[in-house]
């Protein structure tokens, strides 16, 4: 079992793969909680953009963290 500040570590050199605006996306979305449609009002680009951003980084860092889950597969991200 991982303890909670590893797991920590890996989450963050996990974001650390992802371009300067993906993690800003995810960190907006997951960790501040914003909307889609917030995010990109924000950033001024389309919805779009910030669901396929999200689908890209969701699955980079999907592959990023499978440190953690050595013996288990890690489930499919939508």
């Amino acid at each position: 079992r991982q303890e909670g500040g590893e797991i920590r570590d890996h989450i963050r050199r996990a974001l650390t793969a992802l371009s300067e605006n993906a993690a800003e996306i995810f960190v907006l979305r997951y960790f501040e909680g914003y909307g889609n449609h917030e995010i990109a009002k924000m950033l001024g680009t389309s919805r779009s953009t910030v669901n396929v951003i999200l689908h890209r980084s969701r699955k980079r860092l999907q592959k990023e963290l499978a440190v953690l889950r050595p013996t288990e597969e890690m489930p499919d991200v939508p």
